[in-house]
């Protein structure tokens, strides 16, 4: 995973406290509160 930091520690700190899983929780979960992501397969 290639990420901003700041972004990064502000979506584990704030909106996903609990979450232990980047593939199936904070990833999806930033996309659903309009954070940019982009894939490549």
């Amino acid at each position: 995973y290639v990420f901003s930091k700041d972004v990064m520690l502000q979506l584990l700190r704030e909106q996903f406290p609990g979450a232990n899983d980047f593939g199936s929780e904070v990833i999806p979960g930033a996309t659903t509160i309009g954070k940019r992501v982009q894939a490549y397969l």
